[in-house]
C-alpha cells in the first residue's frame, strides 16, 4: 500500500510538471557547447590555462542564471590539489664507467621509478626480463642480479603482438616488479628492434612509485656496452631469443652502472566549478540535487588518448564531456526559470580531473558544502552528445533507488528513447563519487563512439537536437525529483560486473580510488555481497597485501588478482584508520 501511495504521488507530480514545462533552447546549447570544445581552449587538461577559461566561462553562465556562490571565498571554485606530473630531483643521474650519460638523449626515467643510490654496480642483460612458469619460461633462469643493474627489452619472445599469451607479464611495471623479486637493484630498459630508438616522455601513471629505479635507456648506449663486453648486438641477441623462444641472458663484464634517482611530484590547484539555487519549500530547501557533469579533457594528448600520430593535436572533447558541461549548464537554467519555483535546492557542479581518475567529483564529496545526507539524488550527464537514429539512451543508476526506473519509463512516452537501464551505482563517471557516499544516482549517457578519446571529437559532430532531447526528458526527471513530497529511497545494488578485473577468472569487488597517492591501494567502496564486502573490507581501507602479493599500488593489485583462483582462501592484510587489520578474503568466480 505505501508503495502504490508513493507511486500515486509520484505520477501526480508527473502531470503537474508537464503542464508547466520550459524547454531546453537548442541554440544556447549549441553556443555554450561550441566555446567549451573550441581549439581556444585547448582541449581542458586539467591544471593546464585552457581548463581555467573553460571553469571561468562556466562560472560567468551561473552568475548570469542567477546560481549563488558554492565555492572558496565567496566565489564559485572550490579548490583541490592534485599531481600534474613529475619530474626528475635535481641531483639525479645514470653514468657508466663513470661517463655520465646525458638526460633526454640518452635515458630518461619512468615516472613509477623509486629512489635509489648505486654505485659500480655490475650489468646483467636480462633479455625480455619476464617469467612464466606455465610457458616453462624465465629470462632471469642462470644468472644472479642481486644487486646489480638489468638490462631489459621491450615486450616479449612474441615480438610486439597484440595476442601474445606473453602479455599479462610484459607491461613496464610488471617486469620492474619481477626484478625487485629476483634482487635486483635497479632497470634498464630499451626498445625493441621493431621499434625506432626514441625515448618515451616521463609521464607520471598516478599509481605511485616502485621501490626500483626503472630507467629508459637508448639501445645505441647499451649496444657500446655489449661491444666492450664482446657481445653480440642488441638486435641479434633479441632475434635469437625470439627465434628460439629460449632465454640467452648474461653478465656484461667490463661495465659498472652508478646512479642516483628519485622524481619529485608536482602539484597544481584544480576547481569544480559549483552554484545553487535555494528550494521554495521551507522545510524542502534542506534537501539537495545534484547536477554534475567533468568539464576536463585530454588536452593536446596524454596517457588517456587514442590517438597515435607523431605531431600532438588538441583533443576538444565535444562529446566527452563539453556535451556533458553544456547540458547541466542549460538543464540547470531551464529548471530554475519554470514558473513554480523547485522545492527542493539545486546544486550544479562541474568537475575537473574525471580523466585522471575522478579527482575533482571525489575532492568534492570529501569535503561536500552540505551534509551529504541531505543530497537525495545525483544526476550526471558524461557524453550525451551522439544520440543515434535507433534513439538509445543508457541511464546507469537505475537500481539505486526503488524510483527510478518507474518514473523514466512514465516519462519516456513522450520521447520514445530506446532506454536501455543499467542497475550498477558505481561506474567510469562521477556519479560513483556520490553513490559511494549512499547517494542515489542517475547517469546519462549515449554512447561510446570512434572519434573517443581522439582529436577528432569535435563540436562539428555533435547531435544538438538529439543532446536537447536527452536534456528535456532528464529535465523532467530532475523536476519530477526535486519537488515530490518524498525523496527516492537509497539502494546499494548488488552488480555481479563491478569490481571485476580485466580478463581475470575472479573478481574481489571493490571501487579504487584513483585520486589516491601513497602506499597500498585505497577503496572508495565495495560491492554488496563481493567477497571484499564478506570479507569486512569499507570504503576508506588500504589495501596492503593479498595472498603472498604486498600491495604498493594498483598495478600490484591487478597482478595479485591475476595469480589468485576463485573459491581459494588468501590472506588479506589492509589499513584502516590507520592501524593494520589481518584477515582472509576468498576470491569469487567471474560470470
Amino acid at each position: 500500500m505505501k508503495k502504490l501511495f508513493l507511486l500515486a504521488l509520484i505520477a501526480s507530480f508527473v502531470t503537474a510538471c508537464a503542464t508547466n514545462k520550459a524547454t531546453i533552447s537548442e541554440k544556447d546549447l549549441k553556443s555554450t557547447l561550441s566555446y567549451l570544445a573550441s581549439d581556444e581552449l585547448k582541449g581542458r587538461m586539467t591544471g593546464s590555462e585552457g581548463i581555467r577559461q573553460a571553469a571561468t566561462f562556466i562560472a560567468d553562465r551561473y552568475r548570469e542564471m542567477g546560481l549563488q556562490p558554492m565555492g572558496d571565498s565567496g566565489g564559485y571554485f572550490r579548490y583541490y590539489d592534485f599531481i600534474a606530473g613529475a619530474e626528475p630531483d635535481a641531483s639525479s643521474f645514470l653514468s657508466a664507467n663513470g661517463k655520465n650519460l646525458v638526460y633526454g638523449s640518452d635515458f630518461t626515467f619512468k615516472g613509477f621509478t623509486g629512489t635509489a643510490d648505486i654505485k659500480d654496480a655490475e650489468v646483467v642483460f636480462a633479455g625480455f626480463g619476464v617469467r612464466s612458469d606455465s610457458l616453462k619460461y624465465d629470462d632471469y633462469s642462470g644468472v644472479d642480479v642481486t644487486g646489480k643493474v638489468v638490462v631489459v627489452l621491450r615486450y616479449n619472445p612474441d615480438g610486439d603482438n597484440p595476442h601474445s599469451v606473453y602479455n599479462p607479464i610484459s607491461s613496464f611495471r610488471a617486469k620492474t616488479k619481477l626484478a625487485k623479486e629476483k634482487g635486483a637493484a635497479a632497470v634498464l630498459f630499451v626498445n625493441s628492434k621493431e621499434d625506432d630508438d626514441v625515448l618515451q616522455n616521463l609521464e607520471y601513471d598516478r599509481a605511485g612509485t616502485q621501490a626500483l629505479p626503472a630507467i629508459h635507456v637508448k639501445r645505441t648506449v647499451v649496444d657500446q656496452w655489449l661491444k666492450i663486453a664482446g657481445f653480440e648486438t642488441l638486435s641479434a641477441l633479441e632475434t635469437g631469443i625470439q627465434t628460439l623462444k629460449r632465454p640467452d641472458s648474461k653478465v656484461i663484464s667490463g661495465v659498472k652502472i652508478s646512479l642516483h634517482s628519485g622524481l619529485h611530484l608536482i602539484k597544481k590547484p584544480a576547481y569544480n566549478v559549483v552554484g545553487y539555487f535555494p528550494g521554495s519549500d521551507s522545510l524542502l530547501k534542506n534537501e539537495y540535487v545534484v547536477l554534475g557533469a567533468h568539464y576536463d579533457h585530454w588536452g593536446m594528448g596524454g596517457s588517456g588518448s587514442l590517438y597515435r600520430g607523431n605531431e600532438p593535436q588538441i583533443h576538444n572533447g565535444a562529446d566527452d564531456n563539453a556535451s556533458g558541461s553544456a547540458g547541466i549548464v542549460e538543464l540547470a537554467r531551464t529548471v530554475i526559470t519554470q514558473k513554480n519555483q523547485p522545492k527542493r535546492s539545486l546544486i550544479v557542479a562541474a568537475f575537473s580531473g574525471e580523466e585522471l581518475g575522478l579527482l575533482g567529483s571525489a575532492a568534492l564529496v570529501s569535503q561536500f558544502p552540505v551534509p551529504t545526507s541531505q543530497v537525495v539524488t545525483m544526476f550526471n550527464f558524461d557524453m550525451i552528445g551522439r544520440l543515434d537514429s535507433v534513439n538509445q539512451l543508457v541511464i546507469y543508476g537505475m537500481g539505486t533507488s526503488s524510483q527510478f526506473k518507474s518514473l523514466a519509463d512514465s516519462l519516456n512516452k513522450t520521447y520514445q528513447f530506446k532506454l536501455s537501464f543499467k542497475d550498477e551505482g558505481y561506474g567510469p563517471s562521477d556519479h560513483s563519487s556520490f553513490y559511494a557516499k549512499d547517494i542515489p544516482v542517475m547517469f546519462f549517457h549515449t554512447g561510446l563512439h570512434s572519434d573517443y578519446h581522439r582529436p577528432s571529437d569535435d563540436a562539428n559532430k555533435i547531435n544538438y537536437a538529439g543532446t536537447k532531447k536527452v536534456l528535456d526528458y532528464a529535465s523532467e526527471i530532475v523536476e519530477t525529483i526535486v519537488n515530490q513530497p518524498v525523496k527516492p529511497d537509497f539502494i546499494k545494488v548488488k552488480s555481479p560486473s563491478a569490481g571485476r578485473s580485466m580478463a581475470f577468472n575472479v573478481y574481489i569487488g571493490t571501487i579504487p580510488d584513483y585520486a589516491y597517492n601513497d602506499k597500498g591501494l585505497k577503496i572508495t567502496g565495495v560491492n554488496p555481497g563481493s567477497p571484499a564486502d564478506k570479507a569486512g573490507l569499507k570504503g576508506g581501507d588500504v589495501i596492503l597485501q593479498i595472498g603472498s602479493s604486498k600491495i604498493d599500488n594498483i598495478y600490484d593489485y591487478t597482478d595479485a588478482l591475476s595469480s589468485l583462483k576463485a573459491g581459494k582462501e588468501e590472506v588479506l592484510v589492509y589499513k584502516r584508520d590507520g592501524k593494520e587489520v589481518k584477515g582472509t578474503i576468498t576470491p569469487g568466480k567471474r560470470n
